[in-house]
């Protein structure tokens, strides 16, 4: 029987972005097509019936989901004071890299890229190429890869009045430093962050916190453009008012935003350095 597959991000992640002081517990959204404010709960929020199949449901649970879910609580624990330290291994480093790259795997840029330019896919059922593009998307190498692994991992630690908000992409890219760094929010409070290798943090290698709530505007504004970027639907809040910021926003750059996303129409890879380029151009 069919499921309801998130089809790139993951539940695991979605609700962590409920507003829990509604009983009901939704998941506020932006639809950047419509503009409008609406919402769902996290389990179907993003979804599409029958996308993966049951394997292909697996494969991301056990390869992604699950043990986000580990990380996710090490650092919820770091954030509310059940642990003093907060270790960064090896192993989340590569399951950072990896969330990063599965969402690239399970863009819908990745999907059209696929239908373009594959001589076998239309020989299989959509469920069908889906799951390929899981796997073989993983198991392959390629310019993107050789990025990630110049990036180490590290948590930024919210400590403003605002909320982070959460793009359907999963991460976007901002230049810090005159450095790109890849944010990965994982609640309104906490996001991953990929690093270059030379990128220092004040508060040591583990962790950097933010308290100028200027800067998470910023930073919502920039998800809400990569969502545009790479053909995205929607971002994701527990706080119905940073959406209505990012509402704003969208309604008085609009023009900029479609423009952004038609000069990406045609890009076979992501790399964060493309909206630059792209703007650029």
């Amino acid at each position: 029987m069919a499921i309801h597959s998130h089809v790139q991000i993951p539940k695991v992640i979605l609700k962590n972005f409920r507003d829990e002081s509604n009983l009901e517990k939704p998941v506020y959204y932006l639809d950047i097509h419509a503009g409008e404010i609406q919402e769902k709960p996290a389990k179907r929020l993003g979804t599409s019936k029958g996308y993966y199949s049951i394997e292909g449901e697996n494969f991301w649970g056990q390869y992604i989901e699950s043990p986000l879910g580990v990380l996710n609580k090490k650092i919820q624990d770091f954030y509310i004071g059940n642990s003093r330290v907060l270790t960064i291994t090896k192993e989340d480093t590569i399951l950072a890299r990896n969330y990063i790259k599965a969402a690239a795997s399970r863009s819908k840029s990745a999907a059209d890229i696929m239908q373009k330019t594959s001589y076998t896919a239309h020989l299989h059922t959509d469920q069908e190429n889906h799951d390929a593009l899981s796997f073989f998307g993983m198991d392959s190498e390629g310019e993107f890869d050789h990025l990630l692994q110049e990036y180490r991992l590290t948590v930024l630690i919210n400590k403003s009045d605002r909320s982070f908000v959460v793009p359907q992409n999963c991460f976007y890219s901002v230049l810090s430093k005159s450095k790109i760094v890849l944010v990965a929010p994982i609640s309104p409070k906490m996001a991953l962050l990929l690093l270059p290798a030379e990128y220092k943090v004040d508060t040591g290698e583990t962790y950097g916190i933010v308290k100028d709530p200027e800067n998470i505007e910023t930073m919502n504004i920039a998800a809400l453009r990569y969502e545009y970027q790479f053909k995205g639907t929607f971002v994701a809040s527990n706080c119905y008012s940073e959406l209505e910021m990012l509402q704003c926003y969208r309604t008085e750059y609009l023009e900029e935003l479609i423009n952004l996303m038609e000069c990406h129409n045609t890009i076979e890879q992501r790399d964060p350095a493309d909206e630059k380029n792209c703007e650029s151009s």
